[in-house]
């Protein structure tokens, strides 16, 4: 929420900017994270819009999150509600907007919101050529937990973009998986080429890349961009012919919405 609040024009974030005090006020625009729902009264949002960025990102928080307490979950759940009940209006945004989600929203609202618009994103966007890429080893061998086969055809992408001096370009590395995200850092690290990895470990030039991930990526040439769910929800990348392939290697631990995410 820090990063989308910097990006909206005029939004304050409740706690980096200690907007407290200006809650009641009517041209006030404030973003904040479910666990600070607590520091606002529902009648701070008399007669405003509500948006919810990412918001099947926030209901499956809501519901499933470790760091809410079943009492915090039913507070904030409250809260919603209290909320829905006099604010002029509430906004669901997601590129992954679905049903499930706008029904948890309708029914925390009750009979308050009698009118649902659902308004579908008409822009073209660019199609993907996906290559799913199996786990079976030179030997024939299938193991579910196996990189090496994803592994050794990353160093081959990128042993065939080092041999065009011209227009290089980047490739990015997803991964629910600490651990691996790791070690293919330093593989790749051993081998001389430039990395950035951003995951919850992370913290050289974090900061600078959230805010500005285009920028950063213009000023800062790298190889490789290694990622985890740390960057799911507000961050960005819109840069032009920068990244030549993306690789995704996931285990499970979040759902198909986050990898898409």
């Amino acid at each position: 929420m820090l990063n989308a609040a910097e990006k909206l024009p005029n939004f304050t974030h409740l706690q980096s900017d200690q907007s407290f005090a200006f809650l009641r006020d009517p041209q006030g625009r404030h973003s904040l994270c479910i666990e600070s729902l607590h520091h606002i009264k529902a009648s701070d949002c008399a007669g405003k819009l509500i948006l919810l960025d990412e918001a099947p990102q926030i209901r499956k928080h809501l519901l499933f999150s470790k760091t809410l307490s079943p009492a915090k979950r039913r507070a904030c759940e409250q809260k919603l509600r209290e909320i829905f009940q006099v604010c002029a209006g509430v906004i669901l945004l997601s590129a992954e907007l679905d049903d499930a989600t706008i029904d948890f929203f309708r029914q925390l609202a009750g009979d308050r919101i009698q009118t649902t618009h659902k308004l579908d994103n008409s822009i073209p966007t660019q199609k993907w050529n996906i290559e799913l890429l199996g786990t079976e080893t030179a030997e024939g061998k299938r193991t579910i937990n196996n990189r090496t086969p994803e592994v050794a055809h990353i160093l081959r992408t990128l042993g065939a973009l080092k041999a065009v001096p011209s227009g290089r370009r980047a490739i990015a590395i997803a991964s629910d998986n600490q651990n691996l995200l790791e070690r293919i850092d330093e593989l790749l690290l051993d081998q001389g080429y430039r990395t950035f990895r951003l995951d919850s470990k992370s913290s050289d030039d974090r900061e600078p890349f959230l805010k500005n991930p285009d920028e950063w990526l213009g000023t800062n040439r790298i190889d490789v961009l290694l990622y985890s769910p740390s960057a799911e929800s507000g961050l960005d990348i819109s840069i032009k012919n920068y990244f030549y392939k993306t690789f995704v290697l996931y285990h499970g631990v979040v759902d198909i919405d986050g990898i898409l995410q």
